[in-house]
């Protein structure tokens, strides 16, 4: 007997089996996910998860081995076992979920070259970095931006570059039919040029509201060099900070000490708590981490004022940080003890709590990443693309130049040109759209194709030399913890299907929506 895991507005064939009794019939292509005595099947097309029995699994396995079989031969091999009713019962629940095909359908491919045709057509940057600075008073020992110069001379973004940007920005996002977009503040430590921020956000809110259009300011900070009157500045101005810190004292001092060696976690956290008390709200902060007690670090931000927290594994630099075999096994069991914690917390409060509004479950303590495996899944939304990098989302360096995203600049070879001395061309879009809405090599047949889309260009590249080739070890993180996300999905719809819609339905915090 199949156990529906999700909502599939009974999609499903109508089909009886007798239907097929004398065609050739064949599996859909499944995923087997195991978890203790649990066996959940995951529909690479579909994306619907199933809780399966043992008949059924039989069944699947016999049709994944024997192609072009009939179901009058399934029910030959399988009803002196489990007698004519079950098997009867298991095709019949095969077919109403589309578990069961006739064997000549194709499977179900998305048409990812229409997706791309869909696009604008010239880059649409609907949300913007601007690293109005390159000087960094920080020292990070795995920074993907060499202390935050990203090789290039520390430097101070001019106003007339920031116009510039923000003009180019606004013709695009206007040309496109868009009524949003969003600028985030980013370097090096951003407020090492504060006085520019104020002379931005006064530039495009006078522009986007002569053209009708709303404007999102973030930020991306380590909060050591906030005071109160800049925190008093950044909320009059309405940026929404988001603060880079990677744990307790321990650990924030030895991966963020200042570029002279000094502690910095008092300072950050001197930062965080003016940010809190002129914002009235917890923060949200972005953690990198090195080790994989990922329920201490989700605990120990939490008490330090954090009420949302982005977790990311260092993998974007090579030697000594790089993710190994030996990492990814611990990542996976890292996430596993997080997803156990958040469940657990939120079975608790789930018997006491309103979940709607501020008072209830938006103030969880949660990981991004625990929140969007459940969204992705409950979605069954496909993914043409990793990410809005190159498309939908660019970085400006201080001298005007268009880059994929933050984390590639400095590396003109992933740069669109430059916007004030005539060098900007739409080469770099063009190829991003036509790769990346493709599936090939080994992604092609991979069981996460539909919502995976490669994995982080930066991460690629920096492990394989190609922005579109994702390292074996990531790709294995990424099915690892996909599988995690299903047993988590299923746990949920099985025991709180209404605190699973409530989970999903949480909107991302302001300080998302400029798309870093």
């Amino acid at each position: 007997m199949i156990k529906n895991g999700q909502n599939v507005n009974d999609g499903g064939q109508n089909w009886p089996p007798s239907d097929f009794e004398g065609r050739s019939v064949r599996a859909s292509e499944t995923h087997l996910v195991e978890n203790g005595k649990s066996k959940l099947l995951f529909d690479v097309g579909t994306q619907i998860i199933f809780g399966a029995d043992e008949p059924t699994l039989e069944v699947v396995s016999y049709l994944k081995e024997k192609a072009g079989t009939t179901v009058s031969d399934i029910k030959q091999v399988f009803q002196g076992k489990y007698g004519q009713e079950a098997v009867f019962e298991v095709l019949t629940e095969m077919a109403r979920f589309r578990l069961l095909l006739p064997a000549e359908k194709p499977e179900a491919e998305p048409d990812w070259q229409s997706k791309s045709k869909k696009l604008p057509d010239k880059l649409t940057p609907k949300f913007m970095a601007l690293n109005i600075t390159h000087k960094c008073n920080l020292n990070c020992i795995y920074c993907y931006g060499d202390g935050g110069s990203f090789g290039t001379p520390d430097m101070d973004m001019p106003f007339d570059v920031a116009k510039a940007a923000i003009d180019w920005q606004i013709e695009r996002v206007m040309g496109a039919g868009y009524k949003d977009f969003g600028i985030t503040f980013f370097g090096g430590e951003p407020l090492a040029n504060f006085a520019l921020i104020p002379k931005v956000v006064e530039y495009a809110k006078k522009v986007a509201q002569a053209n009708g259009l709303n404007v999102d300011f973030g930020m991306t900070t380590n909060a050591s060099l906030v005071t109160e009157e800049i925190a008093a500045k950044l909320f009059e101005l309405g940026v929404n900070p988001m603060v880079s810190i990677d744990g307790p004292p321990g650990v924030q001092n030895t991966q963020r000490p200042f570029a002279d060696g000094r502690p910095s976690y008092d300072a950050t956290i001197n930062g965080v708590m003016r940010l809190t008390k002129t914002y009235n709200r917890r923060m949200t902060s972005r953690a990198t981490f090195l080790s994989y007690d990922l329920v201490g670090l989700s605990r120990d931000l939490y008490k330090a004022g954090f009420w949302n927290v982005l977790l990311s594994p260092a993998t974007g630099t090579m030697g000594e940080h790089f993710l190994t075999e030996e990492g990814c096994q611990k990542l996976v069991e890292g996430f596993n003890d997080l997803y156990s914690y958040y469940t657990n917390i939120l079975g608790e409060m789930s018997k006491n709590i309103d979940y709607d509004g501020e008072s209830g479950i938006q103030l969880l303590p949660r990981s991004n990443m625990f929140i969007k495996s459940l969204q992705m899944l409950y979605s069954r939304q496909v993914n043409p693309w990793p990410c809005g990098a190159g498309r939908s989302y660019v970085d400006i360096s201080p001298e005007g130049t268009v880059y994929l995203c933050h984390r590639f600049v400095g590396d003109k070879k992933n740069s669109a040109g430059n916007l004030l001395d005539g060098s900007y061309s739409e080469d770099m879009y063009r190829k991003i759209i036509e790769r990346s809405g493709n599936r090939e090599g080994p992604c092609k047949k991979c069981w996460i194709r539909m919502s995976c889309a490669g994995g982080c260009f930066h991460h690629n590249l920096v492990s394989t030399g190609d922005i579109f080739t994702p390292h074996h070890f990531e790709c294995e993180l990424s099915k690892k913890l996909t599988e995690l996300a299903i047993v988590f999905f299923h746990k949920f719809h099985e025991e709180n299907p209404e605190l699973l819609k409530k989970i999903c339905d949480i909107k991302d915090p302001p300080e998302y929506n400029t798309g870093i």
